[in-house]
C-alpha cells in the first residue's frame, strides 16, 4: 500500500525545500494543518508589532479612547489577504501550489469562509493530489461561537466540499477599551481568551477520525494609544 500511495517530490520540489530554510513540506492533511496554524500564528505577532498593526481591526470612536472591533467579514478579509501574501507570493509551502478563495455555495453575504487548496501538478500541468482547508472565522460576539465548530465548519462545509482540514478562527477582542454601546460587547461572553481555546479544543478532538480540525483563539487587544505610550515612557 504504502509503494502504491506514496508520492516522491521531484527535484525541483527538493531544490526549492532545501533554498529556502522557511519553506514547508505539505505531504498530508496534518502537514497542511500544521503549516496554516504556524502562517495564523505569525499573523496574530504581526498584529502587535512595531506601528501596532492591529489598529486596522478595530475603529476609533470619534478620536476618543474607545474602540468597536471590526466586523467579521473585514477580520476574514484581512486574514486571506495575510495568508495569500504567506502562502502565496512567499511561497512557505515549497511542493504545492496554493490557492486561496472564498467557500463556494456560501449564502450571500457570507464572506468569512475561506477555502485554500493544495496542490501539486505533474509535469504536463495538470493537477494531482490536491488537500483542501476550510477557514471559518468569527468574531468573539458570534451567537454561535460554541456551536458553530461542528455545525458549520464540519457538517456544512468540511463534508460537504470533502475537506479534511479545517481551522475554526476566533478574533477575541478585550473589553476595557471596547466602547459599552456597541452590542456586541455585551454578546461577547465573560470568560478568558484562554477558557474560550480550551473549550473549543475539546469539541475540536471530538470531531470523528478521518477529519483535522484545529481551533485557534487569536488574541486581538486593543491598540496602545499614543498617549499610553507617553505616559509610559514618563
Amino acid at each position: 500500500m504504502r509503494t502504491k500511495t506514496w508520492l516522491p517530490l521531484t527535484l525541483k520540489e527538493v531544490f526549492s525545500l532545501t533554498g529556502r530554510p522557511s519553506a514547508r513540506l505539505v505531504t498530508s492533511p496534518d502537514d497542511l494543518r500544521e503549516a496554516l496554524v504556524i502562517a495564523l500564528r505569525n499573523y496574530e505577532a504581526e498584529l502587535h508589532g512595531a506601528q501596532n498593526p492591529v489598529r486596522r481591526l478595530w475603529d476609533r470612536q470619534g478620536g476618543g479612547n474607545t474602540f468597536r472591533p471590526i466586523e467579521e467579514d473585514g477580520l476574514s478579509d484581512d486574514v486571506k489577504l495575510f495568508l495569500e501574501r504567506e502562502l502565496v507570493t512567499n511561497a512557505i509551502i515549497a511542493n504545492r501550489e496554493v490557492e486561496i478563495s472564498r467557500v463556494p455555495g456560501a449564502p450571500v453575504g457570507q464572506r468569512t469562509d475561506i477555502r485554500i487548496n493544495a496542490l501539486r501538478r505533474s509535469e504536463d500541468g495538470t493537477a494531482f493530489d490536491v488537500i483542501t482547508a476550510v477557514i471559518e472565522t468569527k468574531g468573539c460576539w458570534n451567537k454561535e461561537l460554541f456551536t458553530a465548530l461542528e455545525a458549520q465548519l464540519y457538517r456544512a462545509y468540511m463534508v460537504r466540499l470533502q475537506a479534511p482540514v479545517g481551522i475554526y478562527l476566533v478574533g477575541w477582542f478585550d473589553k476595557p477599551k471596547w466602547d459599552p454601546k456597541d452590542d456586541r460587547r455585551r454578546r461577547t461572553p465573560n470568560c478568558t481568551l484562554l477558557d474560550a481555546q480550551m473549550r473549543l479544543d475539546a469539541q475540536a478532538q471530538a470531531i470523528p477520525a478521518g477529519f483535522s480540525v484545529q481551533a485557534l483563539v487569536l488574541d486581538c487587544h486593543a491598540p496602545r494609544l499614543d498617549t499610553e505610550k507617553g505616559s509610559r515612557r514618563a
